[in-house]
């Protein structure tokens, strides 16, 4: 719970990246297979290559938000 007398310190560079990728990756898997799917070129290739990036995202942020 925040109080309005806590301080809470600005993100710095390292954790808005962190941040960037987390939620790049969330909107890779959600919206890239949704976009492929009304284009009817559903391939398991696409498939792949959505995960492979999606996780190598959310790994790259977690790592990024911790490493700050």
């Amino acid at each position: 719970m925040s109080f309005a007398s806590e301080y809470d310190p600005p993100m710095g560079v390292w954790a808005m990246l962190g941040y960037f990728f987390r939620e790049a990756a969330v909107l890779i898997f959600v919206f890239a297979p949704l976009d492929q799917a009304i284009k009817g070129q559903f391939t398991f290739w696409f498939q792949f290559t959505g995960v492979v990036t999606t996780v190598a995202f959310l790994v790259m942020g977690i790592v990024l938000e911790k490493w700050r």
